[in-house]
């Protein structure tokens, strides 16, 4: 990417990576990135509050699809 260009020229192309995940060779790839972040955070998360691990979930509660769909937005599960 040539940076010395104005950001409108550079901007649309920073964002195609995020369109890639679609591509049936990165599943795996993204399945196993999701399942270590998910382990980083629920470690992160029992440091942070002091709550034990299994306190936070085990496996994320989002399939990589909806992860992946820029218009996805997760449901209240408050009353």
């Amino acid at each position: 990417m040539d940076f010395s260009l104005p950001r409108s020229a550079w901007a649309c192309s920073s964002d195609a990576p995020r369109h890639e995940p679609n591509s049936p060779s990165l599943k795996p790839r993204l399945i196993s990135d999701l399942e270590d972040s998910v382990i980083s955070a629920r470690l992160l998360a029992a440091g942070e509050t002091g709550l034990p691990e299994h306190a936070s979930p085990s496996s994320c509660p989002y399939t990589l699809e909806q992860l992946i769909d820029e218009h996805f937005l997760p449901q209240s599960t408050t009353a």
